[in-house]
């Protein structure tokens, strides 16, 4: 399964902060993390099964017009199979898990697809079995991701349930930009 043509021609730039975000949620997870180069397709799909929380600080490559053509760019390198997690990919890892984080620009835009659901990579982990998708509408700088997470994931932690989290963080950003 090659990534769609269109995204082979993309400069993806290196996520500096996503092995530090990675990292700083350790606290929180008692699981296996993948970073740089160990980040690949196979580790993750094989290790994914039975976990309660899994999340991705990765790209995202979303084709709007054809949505099962988008992925998730696991390291930099577009030409190696391996880096790319597929949303056919996404569809056949079978989870049963409470939620899925897509630390990942536009990993819940898409396109309207029969007027009820957006076609998204958030949609494909919801079809595979994730009861519940953090994803983003659009592009988030690198630093910022990794502060909105570990702030998300804090809140969590100190008992607010994912949606109280969530308005809570983006009210501190705003407050932030202020």
């Amino acid at each position: 399964d090659r990534i769609h043509d269109k995204f082979r021609s993309e400069s993806l730039s290196h996520l500096y902060f996503a092995d530090d975000e990675i990292r700083s949620l350790t606290k929180f997870f008692r699981g296996k993390t993948y970073g740089n180069e160990d980040a690949l397709k196979l580790n993750l799909m094989n290790h994914v099964q039975n976990k309660n929380i899994i999340h991705i600080s990765a790209h995202s490559c979303v084709d709007f017009q054809y949505p099962e053509k988008s992925a998730i760019i696991l390291h930099k390198d577009l030409l190696n199979p391996d880096n790319i997690l597929s949303y056919k990919d996404i569809l056949s890892m079978n989870l049963n898990c409470q939620m899925v984080t897509l630390s990942s620009c536009n990993s819940a835009s898409g396109k309207i697809v029969d007027g009820e659901s957006v076609g998204s990579l958030a949609k494909a982990f919801f079809e595979s079995g994730s009861r519940s998708v953090v994803g983003s509408c659009w592009s988030v700088p690198d630093e910022m991701s990794k502060l909105f997470m570990e702030s998300f994931y804090n809140k969590l932690a100190d008992g607010m349930s994912k949606d109280e989290a969530l308005r809570a963080v983006k009210l501190e950003i705003m407050d932030m930009e202020n």
